[in-house]
């Protein structure tokens, strides 16, 4: 780096350690699905919850999530391609899935 005196000289090095994270699984079945939905995630922490869009990102469902399965009625929800997010305090995974 330069100093205001135009010298230059090298900073100190600093690290920076990341602590791996839990392994976090998600899975959804059936896909495609019909009537119902099974999300099945791992390693759950805290708030969480689920959230379907569609192409546009209308948000057509949010539902908390609070075992291990959750089971989603599509009954309101029309054939086609659509987007399921899970978050909860530490993770974030989005995947898709299709309603027939």
């Amino acid at each position: 780096m330069f100093t205001a005196a135009g010298e230059f000289s090298y900073s100190d090095v600093v690290t920076a350690t990341v602590a791996a994270g839990e392994p976090f699984t998600m899975g959804l079945f059936p896909n495609p699905a019909t009537e119902v939905l099974t999300v099945r995630t791992g390693n759950r922490k805290g708030n969480a919850t689920i959230t379907i869009t569609d192409a546009t990102g209308i948000i057509l469902l949010t539902v908390p999530v609070t075992a291990d399965h959750t089971n989603i009625s599509l009954q309101h929800i029309p054939a086609g391609s659509y987007l399921l997010r899970y978050t909860d305090d530490r993770h974030t995974e989005t995947t898709r899935f299709s309603r027939q």
